[in-house]
This record gives C-alpha cells, structure tokens and sequence, in this order.
C-alpha cells in the first residue's frame, strides 16, 4: 500500500524505512519496519524536519530539527522513545549520516565553509569535572579563524555530557558575533 511523504531513506539492513510527512501545522517522522503492516510515528513537531536516517542496524533514527534559527541533529528511537539532541551549535548542524551503529557524520556550518564532524551519540561523559574556555576571539589574527569554530563544536559537546564550563558556547558565541552582542546589549 502506498504512504505520502518525502525524504525516504533505507536501513543499511533493509529492516527500517523511515520518512517525512508534512503538513501545514505539523511535520512527522514515520518508520516501518521490515514485516510490520503500519509505520509507527516517531516524530512529531511544529518545527521543521529532515533528513530521517535509520541507523545500519535500523535501531535508532538521526534527523535535523529545526528548533530555532539554526538546524540540528537529533537520535530518536525506531520506537519513538529517547529523543537525544546531539548537536549545539550556533551553526547549521544537517545531513546526518551514520558512520556505523554507533557513530554519526553530520556536515556542520554555512555553506560557504561547511566542513564534517564525527559524533558519538553513546559517549556519556569525558574526563572532565570543569572546562575552562581560553579560546581567543582574535585568533583568526593569528591563523587559528577554524580553532573558533572547533572550539564551538567541543563546548557544544561537553555541555550535552554535563559538564560546567566557564566562558560555555552561549557566551562564546555572543563573544565572537558583533551582531550577537548588538542584539544583547539592545535588549538591556
């Protein structure tokens, strides 16, 4: 039988198909699986989605959200249960990939500089009790303008896991962006 949608996409297994369902108010995440007669929904939001991917094993779904004015990547069950954000970034994070069960490749940042990051949605801590940022603004000054945005990445990530962190990604981002601290100052 025939289902509407866009974006489909295939488990590696061939076990799960997942794909977008939009509609003027809502957007859904739809799975079926492999011998099942309806797909289950296993997103729904008011929020622009994409992207739905199925884990190899078909487990997990990795998609973008969204949220705000930036996209970002999240891990759902093929069940609809433990929705995980796995990105923070005050970049565009879209186009996740599963590298295998584990591990996520996602394109992060405009287009005119997009580069790849590996992410590891299972890790659930690091060796860290509190992180200090020293990251410069005006490294670019001194050859280090990607150390910025890497630095966002690693802040973003840290912060997920819990950890504090002094100088975090909200405050460094408003620290490297005139038209952030613009936008704070004006609603003082």
């Amino acid at each position: 039988r025939p289902f509407s949608g866009s974006q489909p996409a295939l488990s590696a297994s061939g076990t799960v198909l997942t794909w977008i369902q939009r509609a003027p108010t809502e957007n859904a995440i739809h799975a079926l699986t492999l011998g099942a007669t309806e797909p289950v929904v296993v997103k729904r939001s008011g929020e622009p989605l994409a992207t739905p991917l199925p884990s190899p094993d078909g487990s997990r779904i990795a998609y973008a959200i969204q949220p705000r004015e930036d996209w970002e990547v999240f891990v759902i069950g093929a069940d609809g249960q433990g929705d995980l954000r796995v990105t923070r970034e005050i970049q565009h994070d879209r186009n996740p990939r599963w590298v295998d069960n584990d591990r996520l490749l996602a394109m992060k940042g405009e287009p005119r500089h997009t580069r790849a990051h590996l992410y590891d949605p299972k890790e659930a801590s690091v060796p860290y009790s509190l992180l200090f940022n020293r990251m410069s603004p005006s490294a670019y000054l001194r050859g280090g303008v990607q150390g910025m945005f890497f630095t966002l990445g690693f802040l973003s990530h840290v912060e997920r896991l819990g950890v504090p962190v002094v100088n975090g990604s909200k405050g460094f981002a408003i620290e490297i962006s005139k038209a952030r601290q613009l936008t704070l100052l004006e609603s003082l």
